[in-house]
Parts: structure tokens; sequence; C-alpha cells
């Protein structure tokens, strides 16, 4: 498989997903993937993340043609094991406000720090993850 545009559609075709669902699925605009497809544009890293989650397939190979399509079950365990530790740690944050007298205001804060650290994590490639 030559390019990314050959592997994004292979990856359309494999899963019978159309370019519109893809779109869809990954918050992207029908019209920046139909450019990806065509070879039109280049997609940055993020979008790249975002394509080959809602697609289920390997970053690495979306984005380069190396290793394995299919992200491991490996990788997908480990996403699934820091997404609970970060639901313990929001819990956590949650209770500490009588232990270190924090007031209500400065708990919520960190309750969306460990929020945004959630979807920081949700941003990357589970594959990286293995290393």
């Amino acid at each position: 498989m030559s390019g990314f545009p050959e592997r994004l559609i292979k990856a359309l075709t494999d899963k019978q997903m159309t370019q519109g669902a893809l779109a869809e699925a990954s918050g992207m605009s029908a019209t920046v993937i139909s450019q990806y497809c065509c070879g039109k544009s280049d997609p940055t890293r993020a979008s790249l993340i975002k394509i080959a989650k809602a697609l289920n397939v390997n970053f690495l190979w979306l984005a380069t043609g190396e290793g394995e399509k299919s992200p491991s079950k490996a990788a997908k365990g480990k996403a699934r094991s820091v997404e609970q530790r970060l639901n313990r740690i929001e819990k956590l944050l949650g209770g500490m406000e009588s232990m270190l007298s924090f007031t209500s205001n400065q708990i919520e804060s960190l309750q969306d720090v460990a929020r945004m650290i959630r979807e920081e994590l949700k941003e990357i490639d589970i594959d990286t993850l293995n290393e």
C-alpha cells in the first residue's frame, strides 16, 4: 500500500463505512475526509488520531503503512487501564475536600484538571502505550 489516501480508502472499505460516516464518527467535515481520500490534502497528527480512532485502526499503519492494521489488544487494555486510573484520581480528588481543607471551588478546579487530562489521553494513539 503506497500512501495515506490508499490506506484510508482500504480502511473505509474494510469497515464498509462511507466518507460521510467517517466524517461524523471523527468529528471532521465530509469535505476534509474527501480531500484526504483524493490526496488533495495531508492530515495533521490530530486528524490522523481522530480517523484512526473512528476506524479502529492502528495509528502508525494509517500514518505510515508500517505495523499491523488493527490495534493490538494489549494496547487497548492499557488505554482502558489509564482511563480507569483517571476515574479513580477524579474520585479521590472529590474526597479530598475535607481532608485537605480545600474549598469546593478548588476541588472543582482539580476535577476539571483530571477531566482535561482524560480528554488529552483520549487523543493519544493507544499503540504508543505499547512502547
